[in-house]
């Protein structure tokens, strides 16, 4: 929500621009938008938490020149660059469930959902317990099972790649 972004929201690299919507009387935030393609950006908000239901509406506006490696996607459970869980929709054509334990990468789950240059995606990323499940425009598309992060902070993540997100909405299931 906006009094959220205007307390705690916290970003790590990219070009990161708050999105406004309303007339002369009223503004408010309609989203997020990361415009750096050359490098990896991270946009963090809430108190750490064990279980999340993370919900957002969000399109790829383009990747960078190095294409090797992109996505952008949803962080669950972060504790820092180097102990999270993420989602990612990466320039290979395939959706991921991901972590990152100690920094070493594991990918968990994924599914061929291949993003396409102003393809708008509504994703939601559902963390309970053990559980890791991924939904895309309302179909489950992947699941996994995982313990090794117990709880942590949401946001919204790229790597070589702009995107646009709107109603990150997160939930504690």
């Amino acid at each position: 929500t906006y009094s959220d972004y205007q307390s705690d929201m916290h970003h790590t690299g990219g070009d990161w621009v708050i999105l406004e919507e309303g007339d002369e009387e009223v503004q408010y935030l309609s989203g997020l938008l990361q415009r750096d393609r050359s490098g990896s950006a991270i946009s963090l908000i809430g108190t750490p938490v064990e279980n999340q239901d993370i919900r957002t509406r969000m399109r790829l506006d383009g990747f960078g020149s190095s294409r090797t490696g992109a996505w952008f996607g949803v962080l669950a459970r972060y504790i820092d660059a180097q102990n999270h869980y993420y989602v990612t929709a990466r320039d290979n054509g395939q959706i991921q469930i991901r972590k990152i334990v100690n920094g070493v990468i594991t990918v968990l789950a994924s599914a061929n959902y291949p993003a396409a240059v102003g393809q708008t995606f509504d994703v939601r990323f559902l963390v309970v317990n053990d559980q890791l499940q991924l939904w895309m425009d309302g179909v489950l598309v992947a699941s996994a099972h995982d313990r090794d992060i117990t709880e942590g902070q949401y946001g919204l993540a790229t790597n070589r790649a702009a995107a646009t997100f709107w109603t990150l909405e997160v939930f504690q299931p």
